[in-house]
């Protein structure tokens, strides 16, 4: 089993540990995070599709790029430890991660916790199959209290994909105590299919509008320039405030033929979180 010690500016130190190279896992205690502030601003809508706590002690985000546990190594024995990219395999990358917790309204005993993870492959001529963000929140005594996972098709050499998800825990479970477990995880690292295989490059993203009546509405129009039809897209929102992911969500596009652009749509009604940005990515599903 590979252990990998990956330093945090935000949180300290982080231990991750590894099956083989398929998998590392990014662990938070939520005591520490209770100096942050995870407020959303209130949803006033009785039938949100986004209601918000005033306080989350389930908000968690890192926005610092991880070490390498070779660089971590090389750098602790003093030997320099060289990696052909073009023939070995290098693990996936957690680059960034966010969960927030919300409750719905007429749901008095669940709160669901949305999440995210940017996973980059780092790998410059293979890309990585299934990449997967796993999200685990257990009690202080180690009871899995909730769990969850993202799962995308692909990652293209270099890339970077946005994976979310949502999880329902009940109500009653959660506490200031707790501990939130990033996983990532992939299939394999090959050359195979790299030629059919899409990329976030592949599609653009134009036009991004927040309407400002009380619609609740982020629109935003895609494109596939490839020469491949896209049966399916994932098309993925992330606002920042401050640079602090404050809110995720994504959406599915249909039959999105080479050339074509069709209209996506995210729904908050309500309002949005305050937010000083907004990032819209996508990638085939």
């Amino acid at each position: 089993m590979k252990k990998i010690l990956v330093s945090l500016l935000l949180f300290g130190a982080v231990c991750l540990s590894g099956c083989g190279n398929k998998a590392v896992d990014y662990t938070e205690n939520m005591k520490e995070q209770l100096q942050e502030d995870g407020r959303i601003s209130p949803y006033n809508t009785p039938n949100a599709h986004k209601a918000a706590q005033s306080e989350d002690p389930l908000a968690i985000e890192n926005s610092n790029n991880m070490a390498s546990s070779d660089s971590a190594s090389a750098a602790d024995s003093g030997e320099m430890t060289i990696i052909d990219t073009a023939t070995q395999e290098i693990p996936l990358e957690l680059k960034e991660y966010s969960c927030k917790s919300r409750t719905e309204a007429g749901d008095d005993d669940t709160v669901y916790i949305d999440y995210c993870g940017l996973v980059y492959n780092p790998n410059m001529t293979m890309l990585a199959t299934q990449p997967e963000v796993k999200l685990t929140i257990k009690s202080a005594k180690g009871d899995i209290l909730a769990s969850s996972s993202a799962i995308g098709v692909a990652v293209k050499p270099g890339d970077t994909v946005t994976l979310c998800g949502t999880v329902p825990m009940n109500k009653r479970d959660k506490a200031s105590d707790m501990e939130v477990h990033f996983d990532i995880a992939w299939k394999e690292i090959t050359v195979q299919n790299m030629e059919t295989t899409l990329g976030t490059t592949d599609f653009t993203i134009n036009g991004i509008t927040e309407r400002g009546d009380n619609s609740g509405l982020i629109t935003a129009e895609i494109t596939n320039n490839s020469n491949i039809l896209a049966n399916s897209v994932n098309v993925s929102i992330i606002l920042r405030n401050n640079g602090k992911i404050v809110y995720m969500d994504s959406t599915i596009v249909q039959e999105l033929n080479p050339g074509n652009t069709k209209e996506v749509q995210f729904a908050c009604y309500g309002g949005w979180p305050d937010h000083t940005a907004v990032e819209i990515s996508a990638q085939p599903w």
